[in-house]
C-alpha cells in the first residue's frame, strides 16, 4: 500500500477540478488515478465520476471502468456508480454480473452499490453471498438487504449474528437499528446478551440511539423496558448521544471507556512527549507526558482480565509494533507488556501516517482469510501531543482521507488521546475519531 510519494493537497484540488469536466477524456485520467495506491484520492475521484451526467461519458465509465482489467478500479467504479445511480445509462446489469467476480472487493462493491439503488434484480445471488468465505463481501449484506428487502431482512440478519467475523456481526448491529422496529430491538438486546467486546459494544450504541434510554449492558432490563415500552417508543429524532458506556469490565484509558477485549495502544514517543505536566485537580500526579501516559497503560493492564488481548505500537520517526499479533493479558502476558512500556524513551519526530498504516496492516491480514481474526485487532487508543512532522503524508486533512478510505473494510474504531491544547491538534484528532466512530479527548483541557 505505499508509495514513495504521497498525495499533497495541490493534487487534490486539482482531482476535484475535474468534477467540471464532464467528459470521456476525463473519465481516462480518473481511470489512471484509481489504479494508484493513494487510497485519500479514492473518494474524491469516486465523487467526480458519480457526478457526470453526459451520456457519453457514462457510457465511458461503464465500459472501460466496470470493464476495467484491474480489480481495484472496478470495484471503485462500482462505488460510483451506486452513489451516483444514473439514469441514462444501464450499470446495472454489469454490475449485477460483477457478484459473480473472482475479487473479493469487487463483490463487496456491487453488494453495496444495488443495495444503494434499491435493485433486487439478484436478490438470491446477493443472499447466497452471505455465507461467502470472504469476510469483506460478508458485512456489506446486512446493509443491502435493510435496503433491498426490509421485510426479509430480520430473520437473515438474526442467522448472521453467528457468523464467525465480528466485522459482519457489527455490520448486523448497524443493520438491525437501520431496521428501526420493536422486532429489531429485541433482536438487538439479544445481541447484546450473546456478545462481548466490540459487537457488544456496537449492540448498545444503537439500543440507546433507537430508544433514548440507557440499561447498560443489563439485559433483563432491556427487555423489561420493552415489554412497557409505548407504541412510539423509538427514536424519530435521528443519531443522540447518550452517555454511560462504561460499565464493571470496560476498558478505562485517559477517561476514555470501551468494552473491546482486542486493541491496540498506540503511544507517541516523539521528543515533545518528555515535556512536564499536570494530571487531574484533586490528587494531582506530576510527570513527563511520557511518565503520565507509562502510568495509565500500566493502570490498565493491571484492571483487564485474560479474556482480553492487547498489542503495543510506538512510533517516533517511525512507528514499531511490538508484535504481530495480540497477546492474552495473562498474568505472563501483563508481565511481558508492563516491561516493554517501562522500556519507552522519548526522542523524534511525529510519523503518525506509519503509526496508523501499520495498524491498518495489522488488521487487514484477516479480511480474505476465513478464522484469522482473533489475533487482530478491533480498536485502537491512539495517543499523540502533536500534529505529524513526519512520515509519507503529514498534511492532517489527507490523513483523515486515507483513514476514511482504508477503514472502509476493517472497521477499526480508533479512539484518540491529545496531550496538547492547540486547537488545530484538537481539529484533526477529534475529526480522525469521529471519522472511525471513535472518541476523542484531551486530559489537560
Amino acid at each position: 500500500m505505499r508509495r514513495n510519494s504521497r498525495s499533497s493537497p495541490a493534487t487534490l484540488y486539482a482531482l476535484r477540478d475535474l468534477a467540471n469536466h464532464d467528459s470521456p477524456i476525463t473519465v481516462d485520467a480518473l481511470l489512471v488515478e484509481l489504479k494508484s495506491d493513494r487510497l485519500e484520492q479514492f473518494r474524491e475521484a469516486r465523487h467526480v465520476l458519480q457526478g457526470f451526467q453526459e451520456p457519453d461519458t457514462l457510457r465511458q465509465i461503464v465500459k472501460e471502468g466496470i470493464g476495467h482489467s484491474v480489480p481495484q478500479v472496478r470495484a471503485q467504479v462500482i462505488l460510483a456508480m451506486g452513489k451516483g445511480r444514473p439514469e441514462s445509462v444501464d450499470w446495472i446489469s454489469p454490475t449485477e454480473s460483477a457478484l459473480d467476480d473472482s475479487n473479493p472487493a469487487v463483490r463487496a462493491a456491487a453488494v453495496e452499490a444495488l443495495g444503494l439503488a434499491r435493485a433486487s434484480g439478484r436478490l438470491d445471488r446477493i443472499l447466497e453471498l452471505s455465507a461467502d468465505t470472504s469476510v469483506r463481501v460478508r458485512q456489506r449484506i446486512p446493509e443491502a438487504l435493510v435496503r433491498l428487502a426490509p421485510q426479509r431482512a430480520l430473520a437473515l440478519l438474526r442467522t448472521m449474528t453467528s457468523d464467525p467475523s465480528w466485522r459482519v456481526r457489527a455490520s448486523v448491529a448497524r443493520a438491525l437499528g437501520a431496521l428501526h422496529t420493536r422486532a429489531a430491538v429485541e433482536a438487538l438486546i439479544d445481541l447484546l446478551g450473546q456478545e462481548s467486546g466490540r459487537v457488544r459494544e456496537d449492540a448498545l450504541t444503537e439500543l440507546k440511539r433507537l430508544v433514548r434510554q440507557n440499561f447498560g449492558l443489563h439485559v433483563d432490563a432491556w427487555r423489561r423496558f420493552l415489554q412497557t415500552a409505548p407504541p412510539d417508543f423509538l427514536n424519530t429524532k435521528g443519531n443522540e448521544n447518550i452517555e454511560g458506556l462504561a460499565d464493571p469490565g470496560s476498558v478505562v484509558y485517559y477517561g476514555l471507556a470501551s468494552l473491546s477485549n482486542r486493541f491496540v495502544l498506540v503511544t507517541d514517543l516523539s521528543g515533545s512527549m518528555s515535556a512536564r505536566e499536570t494530571l487531574g485537580a484533586r490528587t494531582p500526579l506530576v510527570g513527563t507526558r511520557l511518565e503520565l501516559t507509562k502510568l495509565q497503560i500500566e493502570a490498565l493492564l493491571d484492571k483487564v482480565d485474560k479474556e482480553v488481548s492487547v498489542n503495543l505500537m510506538t512510533f517516533s520517526d517511525k512507528a514499531h509494533v511490538w508484535r504481530r499479533s495480540l497477546l492474552p493479558m495473562t498474568p505472563q502476558g501483563k508481565a511481558k507488556a508492563k516491561a516493554e512500556v517501562k522500556s519507552y524513551r522519548a526522542d523524534g519526530a511525529t510519523n503518525l501516517f506509519d503509526a496508523l498504516d501499520t495498524c491498518f496492516e495489522l488488521a487487514e491480514s484477516s479480511l480474505d482469510v476465513p478464522r484469522k481474526e482473533d489475533g487482530t485487532p478491533d480498536t485502537i487508543f491512539l495517543l499523540t501531543d502533536g500534529e505529524p512532522s513526519e512520515g509519507e503524508l503529514r498534511n492532517t486533512q489527507l490523513i483523515i482521507e486515507y483513514v476514511t478510505e482504508r477503514n472502509r473494510d476493517l472497521q477499526l474504531r480508533i479512539h484518540c488521546i491529545m496531550l496538547n491544547t492547540s486547537s488545530a491538534s484538537h481539529d484533526f484528532m477529534s475529526q480522525l475519531a469521529a471519522a472511525t466512530t471513535g472518541e476523542f479527548v484531551n486530559p489537560f483541557d
